[in-house]
């Protein structure tokens, strides 16, 4: 609409004009469609928006594929998009980080250490937007570049760094048989809700949950102040020349230096 009236004017396109004053441009026009649809669909006979809107959908599938589909419900003016405020944020799905190490993995326990080092990255990350999930998947890729994702749920909604990771290495090792050497880790999170909305009780629960949550939250606040670095897990410091690693973007050296996990 913009391009009808230049350089300075308000068009107005509803459902009642929009075939009087749309169908009739080029069918380049039309968003997405290129130089090269175009030219196929100009041998078909088609040179207008109007003329794509009024072909069978089936018949564009068979000239461009299931693009072609897309097309005419945009030919047609059919949208069934949801309408959402200006500044609405997108809803986050969910939240993972991966690595690559720049030496092989070959043993459970680097690869142990590892995936505590990326469920504490996605675990500051879920707190931070105030949320906590409930599945969670792990991709192992081979030094040979073969994939292998698997993914169970807890038994709870958590942000908590220690549930992430126990159940990240139940499902390593559940699913490994070291086979081959891994050279890429990572851990996601989803199945997402907002953490202040969701409290599943039971006459089995402690206060072991509460306790872990509001550690975590203490060590985010110390972190905050002091730097990623002052405050870590002990199981970090099984080999005295490792140093610590920061998912927040710092390098460390484990089995040399890693790089930083984007944020």
């Amino acid at each position: 609409g913009s391009d009808i009236k230049k350089p300075d004017a308000v068009t107005v396109i509803d459902g009642e004009n929009f075939k009087s004053m749309i169908w009739p441009l080029p069918v380049n026009n039309l968003m997405y469609v290129g130089h090269s649809t175009m030219e196929k669909l100009n041998k078909s006979g088609i040179f207008t928006i109007g003329q794509l809107a009024r072909v069978t959908p089936s018949f564009l599938v068979q000239q461009l594929g299931k693009w072609g589909e897309t097309l005419w419900i945009f030919a047609n003016g059919y949208d069934n998009t949801p309408v959402e405020k200006a500044g609405n944020k997108p809803l986050i799905k969910s939240i993972g980080n991966s690595l690559t190490t720049p030496k092989d993995l070959v043993c459970n326990e680097e690869v142990k250490i590892l995936l505590y080092v990326l469920s504490d990255s996605v675990a500051q990350r879920l707190r931070r937007h105030n949320l906590k999930g409930k599945t969670v998947q792990v991709l192992i890729r081979t030094s040979d570049m073969e994939s292998m994702e698997k993914q169970e749920q807890l038994s709870h909604y958590t942000f908590v760094s220690t549930d992430i990771a126990e159940k990240a290495f139940e499902i390593f090792l559940k699913h490994w048989d070291w086979g081959k050497n891994i050279r890429l880790l990572g851990v996601r999170v989803s199945s997402l809700v907002e953490a202040d909305s969701y409290l599943q009780l039971s006459f089995f629960d402690d206060d072991r949950d509460t306790k872990k949550q509001l550690l975590e939250c203490s060590m985010d606040k110390i972190r905050a102040r002091y730097g990623h670095y002052s405050v870590h897990r002990a199981l970090l410091l099984t080999s005295g020349n490792r140093d610590i690693f920061s998912p927040a973007g710092a390098e460390c050296g484990f089995q040399g230096a890693l790089p930083g996990i984007p944020d």
